[in-house]
């Protein structure tokens, strides 16, 4: 649906319902008054007019230019709802007696001009302005009452006829919701495991930021398979190296400018103490944000989570591809250990992930890669040399290894051995890797 985001905080607000999916925003502004010359004076064609009001100090002065842009001629205007937002802590008494001259102003104005269609006025005093509480209430007004589906009839005609009759698509849209009965399910398992995994004084406020669910008979997004995400799975035999390798390619990715989330669920746990070493900046999700709508998930850039439990391991991979609308990162690495590599593949849809396997040189660690069924994902086998040889072991050379992947008949991608001295890395190196990916 189209809208216009009228805020302070427009640019977070206008950028977290893109990342819905379900918004296309024709103008973002600070205010109205500042902002009539660009909305006059363009052609305004919207579903939604949102205005978010986080104090009342200029909203006489908002609603005279309100007024004054809806006064436009109506083929020069065209606004479906107007949406208000504030909270109630805020002088509402006068806002709403505001809100009401708007109201009289356009009906009277419908009576008065067949032409012009009045918009609808919505009036939502909250207890807070959090974005999950924004979307629920956007998506819960008029978007479903008028979905209104219509019968396509198809003809059957023989080859080489022209069918005497022509179709055209409706122009409606419809919005289906992301939330099933399914996702439902996903969420309480992960709800549960987390609370045995974490501190449960952590998440005495879930039930707070949580937005409420509904039981749809609609089992549609997880069958939609729009993933934009790219899925990375990292992992290798023992003192491999896995970590430094994720650790590097996140922190090349987001300098690159790529939205990054690490999820380390490895025994040792080391991806926080890999990126202090970087020296770059990130945000350590917890639990809450996890199961619901992080700011850090639409503000930082690196984010990351640390989890040891297998539980979780199991359940939240699942949950996290039937929330796409919540985990929309550019990139998701997933950095687990090889014992955990059946629970993994078994998790996800193995056709949007690709795999980077961490592997020393050694014949026992080769063995046991070309022992792995990757399920036809696309695989980087990345090498390390910088352990040091165990009695009675050599190291392979990089072009037997090679000979060995072509007998099974294995097109895995090869990335020689690295040593990094730092992690002053620049965006050449995660594009380098993602080229092979």
């Amino acid at each position: 649906m189209k809208v216009i985001v009228v805020s302070k905080a427009h640019e977070k607000i206008s950028d977290f319902l893109l990342r819905q999916g379900n918004f296309e925003i024709s103008f973002s502004v600070d205010n109205i008054s500042s902002n009539i010359d660009l909305l006059t004076n363009n052609i305004i064609r919207v579903n939604k007019f949102i205005l978010v009001i986080t104090d009342d100090t200029d909203f006489t002065k908002e609603i005279r230019a309100l007024m004054m842009l809806l006064d436009n001629p109506a083929g020069l205007i065209k606004i479906e709802e107007l949406v208000f937002f504030f909270k109630k802590s805020i002088n509402s008494r006068h806002m709403i007696e505001l809100i009401g001259v708007v109201s009289e102003s356009v009906k009277n104005r419908e009576k008065d001009d067949n032409t012009y269609v009045a918009p609808l006025i919505y009036i939502h005093e909250l207890e807070s302005l959090s974005f999950d509480v924004l979307y629920k209430e956007l998506m819960g007004k008029s978007t479903i009452d008028a979905i209104n589906p219509k019968v396509l009839i198809k003809y059957r005609v023989e080859r080489g006829e022209e069918s005497k009759k022509a179709f055209e698509p409706s122009d409606e849209i419809i919005s289906i919701s992301p939330y099933t009965t399914q996702n439902m399910e996903h969420h309480v398992a992960l709800k549960t495991v987390l609370q045995k995994t974490e501190n449960p004084m952590s998440l005495s406020a879930i039930e707070a930021i949580i937005p409420e669910y509904e039981s749809l008979k609609l089992k549609a997004y997880e069958d939609l398979e729009l993933f934009k995400s790219k899925w990375i799975l990292i992992t290798g035999d023992r003192m491999s190296g896995s970590t430094t390798h994720a650790t590097a390619i996140a922190v090349s990715a987001a300098i690159a400018g790529h939205s990054v989330m690490v999820l380390d669920f490895t025994l040792s746990g080391g991806i926080e103490e890999a990126l202090k070493i970087a020296a770059v900046k990130y945000h350590i999700l917890d639990s809450k944000e996890i199961l619901g709508d992080s700011l850090a998930l639409i503000q930082d850039n690196l984010c990351i989570y640390e989890n040891k439990s297998k539980a979780v391991l199991g359940a939240i991979l699942p949950f996290m591809q039937l929330r796409q609308n919540l985990f929309n990162r550019d990139i998701i690495i997933i950095l687990f250990d090889l014992a955990d590599k059946e629970l993994v593949f078994g998790s996800i849809n193995t056709q949007i992930c690709s795999v980077i396997f961490s592997c020393l040189m050694f014949q026992k660690s080769i063995d046991l890669l070309l022992s792995i069924d990757f399920y036809n994902m696309k695989t980087l086998i990345w090498l390390n040399d910088n352990i040091s040889c165990p009695l009675r072991c050599h190291k392979l050379t990089v072009n037997y290894i090679e000979s060995l992947l072509k007998k099974k008949n294995l097109e895995y991608k090869i990335i020689e051995p690295i040593f990094f001295e730092d992690f002053n890395l620049d965006a050449s190196f995660y594009q380098s890797i993602e080229e092979v990916l």
